[in-house]
């Protein structure tokens, strides 16, 4: 699962398991994962803040993050993935 944010680091899917992003993204930043996996991910807030359909390869979610803070996210189909965004 890739990740991206207009230019900044990023974190993917691999083995079933999320890769750090280690980075921090500014208010107003939309942020995009990518499942480039070969099986099915999701991307769903700790929080409930954002929470994406089931993604197959090569599917996209994008989520604008409008408030600061550490946002922890996680795959519902294999919740042992995690992942957090800082937004500042």
């Amino acid at each position: 699962m890739d990740f991206s944010s207009g230019g900044a680091g990023g974190c993917g899917a691999v083995g079933k398991r999320f890769e750090k992003f280690h980075g921090e993204v500014e208010v107003g930043t939309t942020v995009t994962w990518t499942n480039r996996d070969d099986i099915p991910h999701t991307v769903v807030s700790d929080e409930k803040v954002f929470k994406s359909k089931v993604l197959d390869t090569d599917e996209k979610f994008s989520f604008t993050f409008t408030k600061p803070g550490t946002y922890g996210y996680f795959c519902s189909v294999h919740p042992k993935m995690t992942g957090k965004v800082v937004v500042q």
